[in-house]
């Protein structure tokens, strides 16, 4: 799903005067016809609230993909450093980097780039493979780095935008105020995610919500 936050920003901010639109109106008793203004607002926070849980399984797949960089990154630099040698223990570190390259997924689909997976799973042990494995591995944290940065930027940006509808302070009915509720509930889940952004059990919540 492409998301552009830049509308996410505008709705946002044409949100803020229709609350004030549907307060003006309920202090003057025109109950009735703050109706279509109401489903103004309830459509635009569902849209943020969508908007924001897409932001936030990005930044989870990114934050998982890069725990099984951690564990296959160990294995690698194991092979680099004691490449020829003992050949046991190298069988051994190539097969975890393998398991860990493999069960790095999430609902079954791999979140290692093929490129990346291919030559982990070409022949470590011949000269220079496992050295340009971790070539590519450290490339694609770079990208992940990168991409966590836009994605965290993006983020913010919804979370000061609901922040300022929040200001407003008006009673909502229904459906609104439980997307409200449910906006909150996620904000402060991915205030969790961004204090342990490497801890799997964290992620994964995340990933089911």
């Amino acid at each position: 799903m492409n998301i552009n936050s830049d509308n996410i920003i505008k709705d946002a901010q044409r949100l803020r005067g229709t609350t004030d639109e549907v307060r003006s109106k309920r202090a003057a008793g025109e109950q009735g016809s703050t109706q279509p203004a109401a489903h103004q607002i309830e459509v635009t926070l569902d849209q943020m609230n969508i908007n924001l849980r897409t932001h936030q399984q990005t930044v989870a797949r990114l934050q998982l993909e890069s725990i099984g960089l951690d564990q296959i990154e160990r294995g690698l630099e194991f092979v680099v450093k004691n490449n020829p040698g003992d050949y046991e223990d190298i069988r051994r570190a190539i097969g975890e980097v393998q398991t860990a390259a493999d069960a790095t997924r999430f609902q079954q689909q791999h979140l290692i780039p093929q490129t990346l997976r291919e030559a982990l799973y070409a022949d470590l042990t011949a000269p220079g493979k496992a050295q340009a494995a971790l070539d590519l591995l450290t490339s694609r944290r770079g990208e992940i780095d990168n991409s966590l940065r836009d994605e965290f930027a993006q983020i913010s940006r919804i979370q000061v935008s609901f922040e300022n509808i929040q200001s407003v302070n008006l009673h909502l009915d229904g459906k609104a105020q439980s997307v409200v509720d449910e906006l909150s509930r996620q904000l402060l889940a991915q205030k969790q995610l961004v204090q342990s952004p490497m801890d799997p059990a964290t992620v994964m919540t995340l990933l089911r919500a």
